[in-house]
């Protein structure tokens, strides 16, 4: 979380200073958030959003929710960085987006959610769900 409040931070142009001034916060109590010695609580990240681009938020949120949960939660969690409105526009541009009918979705859904139950109940079908995911990583679906 801390790498990615600086990141959001230090685009904005403003000073450390300015930056608490303006959401009514001591900047010992900023710099320890910045430097991952103090974790933010949720009213702090309500007063940071005044200054914390919107384009930031997502990732910042999600940051701030994997840091709070147990190191294995992604075995049963999946965070999602749902776009704002005004950047959907602009991600629709830069790529090709794929809608899968309803009943692909479902099967996916249910072939995931098994995935996930025989990755929890054996580290070797977890090894092999990562080794492909490993490789899918690298297809060009432009070329499939």
């Amino acid at each position: 979380m801390a790498h990615e409040l600086k990141h959001a931070l230090e685009s904005t142009g403003f000073s450390r200073l300015e930056i608490c001034k303006r959401c009514h916060l001591e900047p010992a109590a900023l710099s320890k958030y910045l430097n991952g010695k103090m974790h933010p609580r949720k009213k702090v990240l309500v007063k940071l959003k005044k200054v914390i681009p919107p384009q930031f938020l997502g990732k910042i949120y999600a940051a701030h929710l994997l840091d709070t949960l147990p190191e294995d939660c992604e075995r049963y969690i999946t965070i999602v960085n749902k776009m704002a409105p005004t950047q959907a526009p602009k991600l629709m541009e830069d790529q090709e987006v794929y809608h899968a009918g309803e009943n692909l979705t479902q099967e996916l859904e249910e072939a995931f959610s098994f995935l996930r139950e025989m990755a929890a109940k054996s580290p070797e079908v977890a090894k092999s769900i990562l080794s492909t995911y490993n490789i899918m990583r690298s297809v060009d679906l432009k070329k499939l």
